[in-house]
């Protein structure tokens, strides 16, 4: 076979290629989910689930339908007048396109700050935590250790949260950055985790936060089925090729 016969062969392959390549990447779902909310103003309860914060809000995708099984919120928090909370949601569809949204709600309160969810320990104290009643039995040895762990375990979260804020600040214009719901965690060994759980938000100056959400970078995943402390580090990066902050939760499995 002569070597222009070869070339030809070579070049009708070549181009069959390209086409096929053209037409996968033109049938590739790249749209994110539309998430939707109920009418009318909302009003946040401290205590309140995730199950109740989702009533009413639907998530549509182009392909896939109805995929408001995916929905999950984000992060709650409180505005600095106490007034409001802005409560952020995502969802997903079968492609792992992630939608994100917010929505205000009104709030008569006392907590400031970061609100956890789904019955997380909260980071934000209330306004009455120095109340103390006369009658109050003395505590025992077994209380007053647990009652120190949690201060230490506040003081920790605080210190950890000054430094992303640090962090944050620190970073070129330009650079997106991220934030976490809360840096310390204990989980159950076995059990699963979700790295999208402890994210709070993320920004750039030119991509949108649904396109953030494609560009999630991880590092340091735990494992659930050996006990210890493991340091997991976000990082997104945008169309620029920007990095953000490191982002670090701790995660103690037992």
């Amino acid at each position: 076979m002569s070597k222009k016969i070869v070339t030809v062969i070579l070049a009708i392959v070549a181009a069959l290629l390209i086409c096929v390549t053209a037409m996968a990447y033109k049938s590739m779902d790249r749209q994110a989910p539309v998430i939707s909310f109920p009418d009318g103003t909302a009003a946040y309860t401290d205590g309140e689930t995730d199950d109740q914060l989702l009533q009413g809000v639907t998530a549509k995708d182009n392909k896939d339908g109805d995929v408001t099984k995916s929905l999950r919120v984000t992060s709650i928090i409180v505005a600095g007048d106490g007034k409001s909370v802005t409560v952020s949601y995502a969802a997903e569809d079968k492609s792992h396109n992630v939608a994100t949204d917010k929505r205000t709600m009104t709030y008569s309160g006392a907590k400031t700050g970061v609100i956890e969810s789904s019955g997380i320990q909260e980071t934000a104290e209330t306004a009455d935590s120095s109340e103390t009643e006369s009658d109050t039995e003395p505590a025992n040895s077994e209380e007053t250790t647990s009652s120190a762990a949690q201060t230490e375990s506040a003081d920790q979260e605080s210190a950890a949260a000054a430094q992303e804020e640090a962090d944050i600040a620190a970073l070129p214009a330009g650079t997106p950055s991220i934030r976490l719901t809360q840096h310390y965690v204990t989980l159950a060994k076995g059990s699963a985790f979700d790295y999208r759980t402890y994210i709070a938000s993320l920004s750039d100056d030119t991509d949108s936060e649904s396109t953030l959400w494609q560009h999630i970078d991880i590092s340091g995943k735990p494992d659930m089925n050996t006990p210890g402390t493991y340091q997991v580090t976000y990082t997104v990066s945008d169309k620029n090729g920007n990095t953000s902050n490191g982002a670090v939760l701790n995660v103690t499995v037992q």
